[in-house]
């Protein structure tokens, strides 16, 4: 299919032009944000409205509303995170792995291992049967 697409001067043109097209619109340019930042953007929006409401969920109905805090600058930044808060202890973050044991029990014992130093032979009931 696309090999009579680029015997075609014409369409192969069009065909570059539309991939070009499409590229700029996703990315975007100096100027203009592209179609994946502005997706970016509004998901971020929403993710900071759903973190608002569910603040609001959590706050008992007779506690005072939080002020509005300062737009922070970046979430990963360690200039917002703030000293006090208490961490857990170690024996709390230790799961006791209990429960079942995945590895499989040595059902083989010694005698049924075969000896790697002799020569194991092998012949099937059909051939022998055969050269007789």
């Amino acid at each position: 299919m696309y090999s009579m697409l680029f015997r075609n001067r014409v369409a192969a043109g069009a065909f570059v032009v539309l991939t070009l097209v499409s590229a700029a619109s996703l990315v975007g340019s100096e100027d203009e944000e592209g179609i994946i930042e502005r997706a970016a953007q509004s998901i971020s929006e929403q993710q900071d409205d759903f973190e608002d409401r569910v603040a609001e969920l959590e706050r008992p109905a007779n506690a005072p509303r939080p002020r509005a805090a300062k737009p922070q600058q970046s979430r990963n930044s360690s200039a917002s995170v703030p000293d006090n808060i208490p961490l857990a202890e170690d024996e709390y973050l230790i799961d006791d792995a209990a429960g079942f044991d995945p590895t499989p029990p040595d059902s083989l014992g010694e005698e049924d291992v075969a000896d790697p130093t002799e020569d194991v032979i092998i012949i099937l009931n059909d051939e022998t049967e055969e050269q007789q």
